[in-house]
């Protein structure tokens, strides 16, 4: 099949969140399993605006081209595109494309592929942004006020990544008395990387100097792995760590993410609370370090609202981490299938969840093989490619009819 992904970012600007991470992933399987895939994007490399200096390269046997932004720290801060050129690189490629594949929905370049008016069906991956929730509320309002009824009108299908991303779509389709379209859920999953690295020889020396190189000691880690920002958390979870350490609890707090805004006050926050010697930041982790990070970790702890579905979080289910998360992760399966917690989203319940975690050994570990279980059998990329082909195919066919 010949698949045409249409995306705001993409790798290796990994510091722009679980998207990045979820389209590269997917565009990969898909080339590993025989498809021709093509991402058209732009040059964001990160979130203080810097570019990406490949505009055509291919990566990983993906076909990918980056459209030049004017403005990129419109691009990074408030995920507005101004891309150059991206009309005349739209009709080139959709020239070839059996399947237009658009990540996100309130962004120019969906526009621009709505007005384009593809022969080729367009199914969308909302990525979990339909919610205000997710930020950005009154431009959401103004987008949809605008645009949202003309762009929903085009796509053919949706691909959500969970059951209340499904209820979503539907909800946001018949505020516009539009039919809501054909949704397929297909969650996303765990870079091979992950999973390749967790089995390496040299998984436990890089541990060691992870633990050398911010001072983790013994003591379990409770891992953070996100974004700087309060969506996701920070300012509940260093507080609770502070309580779960002061009712009698061991551990690290070890923190891993680009900073989008909130560093300051996670600086003071740590401060306050007179953690300095229990609390890590490491900035964004990769590759080898990322994974160390996650293997070293028992506890993984997200604190977060309108997450899509976190990718962080899953690849610390493949870890073997226990999950500590709340209800706006979209996981409730961590708690049906003894994964993890799902805490409310206050200090109070956090602190509770993780005392209780750091202070049982045994029901931490237990959670952690769950975990690891679940994660094998239900996030491995092929799979999830697969669905994805098939879900592709059914508008294929309907469109060569």
């Amino acid at each position: 099949m010949n698949v045409l992904h249409i995306t705001p970012y993409y790798a290796p600007a990994w510091a722009l969140g679980g998207v990045v991470r979820a389209v590269s992933a997917l565009a990969e399987a898909q080339a590993q399993r025989g498809d021709t895939v093509r991402v058209l994007t732009t040059d964001i490399a990160d979130l203080q605006g810097g570019r990406l200096a490949a505009l055509e390269e291919v990566r990983n046997g993906v076909q990918v081209q980056r459209a030049r932004n004017l403005s990129p720290y419109l691009r990074a801060r408030y995920n507005l595109s101004t891309p150059r050129n991206f009309g005349k690189l739209l009709r080139a490629a959709l020239s070839q494309a059996q399947v237009v594949h658009l990540h996100e929905f309130r962004t120019l370049e969906a526009l621009l592929t709505v007005r384009a008016k593809p022969r080729a069906p367009i199914l969308l991956s909302p990525h979990g942004t339909l919610s205000p929730e997710t930020g950005r509320s009154a431009v959401k309002r103004l987008w949809d006020r605008l645009l949202g009824r003309y762009i929903a009108r085009s796509i053919t299908a949706v691909a959500a990544l969970t059951e209340s991303e499904r209820r979503e779509v539907e909800a946001y389709w018949r505020r516009f008395r539009l039919p809501v379209p054909p949704i397929r859920v297909i969650p996303n999953g765990v870079g091979e990387d992950i999973w390749t690295g967790l089995a390496q020889a040299h998984l436990q020396d890089d541990i060691a100097a992870l633990r050398r190189r911010f001072k983790l000691g013994n003591a379990p880690i409770v891992l953070f792995l996100g974004r700087l920002h309060a969506r996701k958390g920070l300012q509940y979870l260093i507080p609770a760590f502070a309580e779960a350490l002061r009712g009698g609890a061991d551990g690290h707090l070890l923190i891993g993410g680009a900073d989008d805004g909130m560093l300051s006050e996670v600086e003071r926050l740590i401060a306050a609370h007179s953690l300095g010697e229990r609390v890590s930041l490491t900035g964004l982790l990769e590759g080898r370090e990322r994974i160390a990070a996650l293997a070293a970790a028992e506890i993984f702890a997200l604190p977060a609202v309108g997450e899509g579905l976190p990718i962080a979080a899953l690849e610390a289910a493949a870890s073997g981490c226990a999950l500590l998360l709340t209800e706006g992760c979209n996981l409730p399966e961590a708690a049906t299938r003894g994964a993890g917690v799902i805490a409310e989203r206050t200090v109070e319940a956090v602190a509770a969840a993780l005392r209780r975690l750091l202070t049982s050994q045994s029901e931490r570990r237990a959670m952690g093989m769950a975990a690891r279980q679940w994660a094998e059998a239900t996030f491995r990329w092929r799979e999830i490619a697969e669905q994805m082909a098939h879900f592709y195919a059914e508008w294929v066919i309907l469109n060569d009819q």
